[in-house]
C-alpha cells in the first residue's frame, strides 16, 4: 500500500513539474482537483489529500503566473498582428484612394474626352452644313451656268436650224422660180415670181396674159412713180421672156387718188402692156430701157391718170397718156380709171 502511494506520489510530482515546466495549459488544476475528489470520497487518505490540495494551488498559482504571460504574450502578439494590419490598413487606405483619385482622375478624363468628342461634333456638323451650303451654291451656280448654256446652245440651235431651213428652202424657191420663169401655165405656178419685188401685190395668169398688180403708194409724186415703174417691170418682163405660156404683160400702178370734192378711191393709175414678141426683143442689158422715156415709149399699150401725167415731163418729150391695143386684159384694167 505505502508502495503504490509512492509511486502515485511520484506521478503527481512528475505532473507537477510537467504543468510548472509547460504552463501551457492547467492540467496540475485539473488533476488537483480530481486528487481531492477521489481521496476523500472515493478512497479517503488524508496525506495524499494535502499532496492533491497542494498540487491544486500550485497549479492555480502557476496557471496564474502562466496566464498571465501568456495574455502578455498574446497582447504582444495582438499588438504585432495590430501593428501588422495597421500598414496593410493603411496601404489599402492609399490603395482605395489612390483607387478613388485614379477614378476621379477617370471620370474627368472621360468628361474631358466627351467634351472633346461634343466639340469635335460640334465642329465636324459645322463644316459638313459649311460644305453643304457651299455645295448647293455651287450645285446653283452649275445648274445657272449649265442652264445659261443650254439656252445659248438652244438660241445657236434655233439660228442653225433656221439658216439650215432657210439654204434648204431657198434652193426650193430659186427652182421653183426657175420653174416659173421657164415653164410657170398658171397663177400657182408662177406665184414665185412676186418675190422678184417686194411690191408686187398679185399676179395674174388670164388667158395667155399675165397681169401684174403692184401695191398701193399713200405718199407719191407722178414724176417719181412714173419713174420708178419701168425698174419694176422690167425684171418681170426680162424674168419671164423665154415662157412659152405667156402672150402678154399688163402691169398695174395702184395709188390713192382724190378728186375735186375730196372723195378718196384708189384704182390703177398706170396701165402699161408688153407683148411676149416685144419682151423678147428688148436688150436688157442696156440701162435705157429702164429710163421711164423709153419704156413708155416701147410699150405696145398704155394709159396713164391725168393726175399723174400732169405731174411729169412726159408731155413734153411727146409721150402720150392714152396707147390702146386689142386686148381684154389691158382694156379691162383700162376702163378702172377714173381720168384718161
Amino acid at each position: 500500500m505505502n508502495r503504490i502511494g509512492r509511486i502515485i506520489g511520484i506521478v503527481i510530482v512528475a505532473i507537477i513539474g510537467l504543468v510548472i515546466f509547460s504552463l501551457e495549459t492547467p492540467w496540475g488544476v485539473v488533476l488537483g482537483a480530481i486528487g481531492i475528489w477521489y481521496f476523500t470520497k472515493k478512497a479517503p487518505f488524508k496525506g495524499k489529500k494535502i499532496v492533491s490540495i497542494a498540487l491544486l494551488a500550485l497549479s492555480v498559482i502557476c496557471v496564474a503566473f502562466g496566464g498571465s504571460d501568456a495574455m502578455a504574450t498574446q497582447t504582444t502578439v495582438n499588438e504585432e498582428k495590430i501593428v501588422a494590419t495597421a500598414p496593410a490598413e493603411s496601404v489599402l487606405s492609399e490603395k482605395a484612394g489612390e483607387e478613388e483619385q485614379e477614378s476621379k482622375t477617370s471620370t474627368k478624363e472621360t468628361e474631358k474626352k466627351a467634351e472633346e468628342d461634343t466639340k469635335a461634333e460640334k465642329k465636324a456638323k459645322k463644316k459638313a452644313e459649311k460644305k453643304a451650303k457651299a455645295d448647293a451654291k455651287a450645285k446653283k451656280k452649275a445648274e445657272k451656268k449649265a442652264k445659261k448654256l443650254a439656252e445659248k446652245k438652244a438660241k445657236a440651235d434655233a439660228k442653225a436650224k433656221k439658216k439650215a431651213d432657210a439654204k434648204a428652202k431657198k434652193p426650193t424657191e430659186e427652182q421653183a422660180l426657175t420653174d416659173a420663169k421657164a415653164n410657170g401655165n398658171s397663177t400657182e405656178t408662177l406665184q414665185p415670181i412676186m418675190g422678184i419685188d417686194a411690191s408686187i401685190q398679185s399676179i395674174e395668169l388670164i388667158e395667155g396674159t399675165l397681169k401684174v398688180v403692184y401695191k398701193v403708194e399713200d405718199t407719191w409724186s407722178g414724176n417719181l412713180m412714173l419713174t420708178t415703174f419701168p425698174t419694176k417691170a422690167v425684171s418681170v418682163l426680162e424674168a419671164l421672156k423665154d415662157n412659152p405660156n405667156i402672150t402678154g404683160y399688163v402691169f398695174e400702178r395702184l395709188a390713192s387718188m382724190s378728186d375735186a370734192k375730196g372723195h378718196s378711191s384708189t384704182y390703177p393709175v398706170i396701165v402699161v402692156y408688153f407683148s411676149q414678141e416685144n419682151a423678147k426683143s428688148i436688150n436688157y442689158e442696156a440701162y435705157n430701157i429702164k429710163s421711164y422715156d423709153n419704156f413708155y415709149t416701147v410699150a405696145d399699150a398704155l394709159r396713164i391718170d391725168m393726175n399723174v401725167y400732169r405731174d411729169t415731163d412726159l408731155q413734153k418729150d411727146g409721150i402720150e397718156p392714152n396707147r390702146g391695143v386689142d386686148n381684154n386684159v389691158f382694156i379691162e384694167s383700162a376702163n378702172n380709171y377714173g381720168q384718161f
